[in-house]
Parts: C-alpha cells; structure tokens; sequence
C-alpha cells in the first residue's frame, strides 16, 4: 500500500524584497564609506593615541571631508606637545591614497598636502642642546609606525625657534616637494625642490635638492644642491648625529661673495670666490682639505690650497700654498691655539706693487713667526732676491716685533748686497712715522742707475 507523500512548499521572500535588501545595504555602505563622520573618529583615536605615546602630544582636527576609499580633507589640524616643547598646526590637511586595502596593506599615501603649516618651539625646547634634540628627534623616528608618502607637499609653511635669550629665530615661505619612506630598515627623504627665508638675516635659498637616508643612527646626505641668494652650494657626506663617530663629506661652494656674508670684506662687493672642502673626523677632531679660487679684498687673494685639522680649541695647518699678483709662497706649519700663532713658511716670490718705492724688487726665502695673534707677533725672516733682475741681493735676514699695529726692529736687520753691507735699526709707525738708521760697510760696490728710470 503507497503512502501519499505531503509536499510543503518554501516559502521565499518575494522577488521585490531581494532588490530592496541590496540596495539599502549598498547604500548603507555607500554613505558610511563617504560620510568621514562614521569612520573617522576611531581612526582620530588611533591617530591621538600614537601621537601621545611617541610625542606627548594632543592632536586636533576640524571639519572633515572626503571618503574612506581615495581621500581624506580636514580644514584644521593642531598638534600640541604636553610639555610646550612645540606645537604645530596647518589650515589645510588632505591625505590622498589609491585605496583603503592598499593603504592597510603597504602604509603607502600618494598625497599628503599641507596649507600654511606652523612648527613652532617652545620654551622647553630652547634651553636644550642641539645635540640632545636632534637625538630626541632621532628616536622619535626610529620608534614611528613605517610608513610611505609617495608626494609631499608642502605651501607657505612657517617654523619658528625661540632662543634661550627670548628671541625667536624664524624661517618662512617654507614650500617644497618631498617624499618619504620610513618602511624597511632605513628612513628615506627626497628633497625635490625646497625654498624658503631667513628675514631676520636677509638670507633667501632656493632650488634647495637633496636625499637623505638614516639607518642606526647614520645619516648620509646625497647630492645636495642649492642657491643661497646667488651662491651656489653642493654637498654630499655622511654623519652621525647622535654618537660622536665619524663623518665625511665634501662641500663646493660657488660664487661666494665675502662681503655679503663677512662684515670686515663689505668695502669689497665685487669680490668672488669659488671654494672646495672635503673633511672627515668626529666632533672632536675634525681634518680635510680645502682649496679657494678667486678674487679677495682686491688682490690679497687670488688662490690658496692645503690641509687643515681642527683638535678641539686648536687649529692647524700644513702645506698651504697661496697665491696672489705679488706673492707666491707656502705654509709648511701652522698652529694656532686659544690666541697662540707658530707660523713656518717659505716664500717661493714676493714683489711690490708699482706705486711701492720697492716695486723692482723681487724675494725669495724663509718666514717664521711666533706670539699671540693679533696682539704681539715676533717674526723671523731670511730672504734673498734682485733689484731690476740687475743687483744681487744676497741676503735679508733678521727679526721685527708686531705689536699694537707697530713694527719694531728687535736686533739688526742685515742686509747683504754684493760689494755692500747694510745694517738696518730702529721701527715703523706708518710710512709716513718711521726712525731708521743705518750702518753701511762699501767693499768695491757699482752699481749704475739708469737716468730714465
């Protein structure tokens, strides 16, 4: 006997529901994913909380706009340190990205733009060491989340610094483009294009470019360049900042005037030089190798090369050799510690400018002084040389005293001409306050003066 089977129907929502569901979800999502009021308190939160565990610092933000899949604008952002050490703020902030699963994933931002910022220090900040800032600074950012910021833009920023004796030091019209990476084992800065300045000492730098990479406290500075006013500066090395360890670097500088940046060289304007430094040593020791090529205080300077090393307060030194119209000699040695000078020196020419009564004479010969620069100089010389490439001029030899812009003859000056002798007394004031005298021993000497001359 078959048992009929009952057959109870399911029961669906009508065909008309299932639209309505889908859409009403998609437009849930729609407005949470375009409505920054839904998502973007817990993402402040995050943002506030690790603002305070690395920076002791409240974050702030006024009005925001945007979406959670491309882009995020607020038309005020503040950031205040707890203990007054700084405080910064912008009036516009927007952060653009190619998607939020791509943000969570790699950290990467196509965009951060800031209008107007602000970095101002406070008083807490100006008593402290450079060194210890930049050491807080380092720290900060070893310790800060990785993150990459493909493009960063920068308009009309400002940064302030108080000093300890109340001044502040500010920088403006701060814009530029950057990019940074603090992903991987090292944090990456390009420096684009950056230009910004300095009112309080007139000073305006432009087309600055540069790429720094930190890693374990090493900073290395790659192909800087930039226009200080009409100067040109180039500079490339590596140091560390928070230990006293080594650093190396090289530094060209074109176009330099001296009377715009040194007060004694103001009467020179049309002075130029052009300088080369390459160095290396820590804070403490310091050594490297300079040349300068140009124009100083009309003709004092026309080029000069050597070495140099720096040991704490005392600064040397060796084998420099310098150049100008009328003088071409070298610095084997010399030292100069807290107001001490030791010179050793050799004059491969000398000659006198035309207007001098010493114009056709020419020297050669040994220089070595000793004393306390600028006070009191004792100088050492013995030359040789010719007058009119004529007379002979076998020897000068002895030593004057420096001292309060006075040149003493301390002993006798000897001066040796064939068939002549003179020995020279007394000091120089000015050439117009001298007392001379001399002692003269003939010994069969000639000498015809031409009547033209």
């Amino acid at each position: 006997m078959k048992q009929n089977k009952t057959h109870h129907p399911h029961h669906y929502p009508p065909k008309t529901i299932i639209p309505f569901i889908l859409v009403f979800l998609l437009g849930l999502f729609v407005v949470v994913l375009f409505n920054p009021r839904f998502w973007f308190k817990p993402l402040s939160g995050y943002m506030t909380r690790q603002l305070e565990q690395h920076l002791n610092a409240e974050f702030l933000i006024g009005a925001v706009e945007g979406n959670f899949n491309r882009a995020i604008y607020a038309d005020s952002l503040q950031i205040l340190n707890n203990e007054q050490a700084f405080a910064f703020n912008a009036d516009q902030v927007s952060v653009s990205y190619k998607n939020i699963v791509f943000l969570a994933m790699t950290r990467t931002i196509d965009t951060l733009s800031l209008v107007n910022p602000v970095l101002k220090s406070g008083p807490a900040l100006s008593h402290q060491a450079d060194e210890n800032i930049t050491g807080a600074l380092m720290k900060i950012l070893d310790e800060f989340p990785a993150l990459k910021i493909n493009t960063l833009l920068i308009h009309q920023g400002q940064m302030i610094r108080s000093q300890a004796d109340g001044e502040e030091l500010q920088i403006r019209d701060i814009s530029g483009v950057f990019a940074v990476n603090t992903r991987g084992p090292r944090t990456q800065l390009d420096v684009r294009f950056l230009s910004f300045m300095i009112p309080e000492k007139k000073l305006t730098v432009d087309s600055l470019k540069f790429s720094v990479t930190a890693s374990e406290g090493l900073v290395k500075i790659h192909n800087l360049s930039a226009w200080l006013d009409e100067m040109k500066i180039n500079l490339s090395g590596k140091l560390q900042p928070v230990q006293a360890l080594p650093f190396k670097g090289e530094v060209l500088i074109q176009q330099f005037h001296p009377s715009r940046w040194i007060p004694r060289f103001e009467s020179y304007p049309d002075d130029v030089l052009d300088i080369l430094v390459d160095f290396s040593g820590n804070r403490d020791h310091l050594r490297g190798n300079f040349s300068i090529q140009g124009l100083l205080a009309h003709d004092i300077l026309r080029q000069c090369e050597g070495s140099i090393r720096l040991l704490h307060d005392r600064a040397e030194l060796r084998h420099v050799t310098f150049k100008n119209t009328h003088l071409d000699a070298m610095i084997r040695d010399l030292s100069f510690d807290h107001g001490a000078l030791s010179l050793d020196g050799h004059i491969d020419r000398i000659a006198f400018p035309k207007e001098s009564p010493f114009a056709d004479m020419t020297a050669a010969g040994d220089v070595t002084a000793s004393g306390r620069f600028p006070d009191s100089l004792m100088i050492h010389y013995g030359l040789s040389g010719d007058y009119k490439n004529e007379l002979s001029i076998d020897a000068i030899e002895g030593q004057v005293l420096y001292q309060n812009q006075r040149l003493v003859f301390v002993d006798t000056t000897r001066i040796r001409l064939p068939g002549l002798h003179l020995d020279l007394r007394g000091h120089i004031d000015s050439l117009s306050t001298l007392d001379l005298r001399f002692d003269m021993t003939a010994n069969d000497f000639r000498y015809e003066l031409n009547s033209s001359d």
